[in-house]
């Protein structure tokens, strides 16, 4: 077939992993996943995460200075299980 095959699955639920070449994630709300994603044999599988939420920045300082780390910390765990982050700007909607 040409192209590439995209599904759509929620955060919840049983997954079989081993039918997906790559995972494309568009949230931190689907941080969740990763659990899964950082054990064997799934670690290998390709992750691009792409940010669009554009207060990221601001809340994360926010939640420095509120003493938040620990999201911080969850963010910066899943953001390193991730292959690319890409933070499209306005040249890329």
């Amino acid at each position: 077939y040409d192209g590439i095959l995209v599904n759509s699955v929620g955060t919840k639920g049983i997954f079989s992993w081993y039918t997906y070449d790559g995972i494309l994630v568009n949230s931190v709300g689907t941080k969740g996943i990763f659990s899964c994603l950082m054990q064997e044999p799934f670690k290998s599988l390709p992750v691009i995460w792409t940010i669009h939420e554009s207060e990221l920045a601001l809340r994360s300082r926010q939640y420095i200075s509120n003493g938040q780390v620990q999201l911080i910390d969850d963010w910066r765990q899943a953001f390193n299980r991730a292959t690319v982050v890409v933070f499209p700007n306005y040249f890329l909607p």
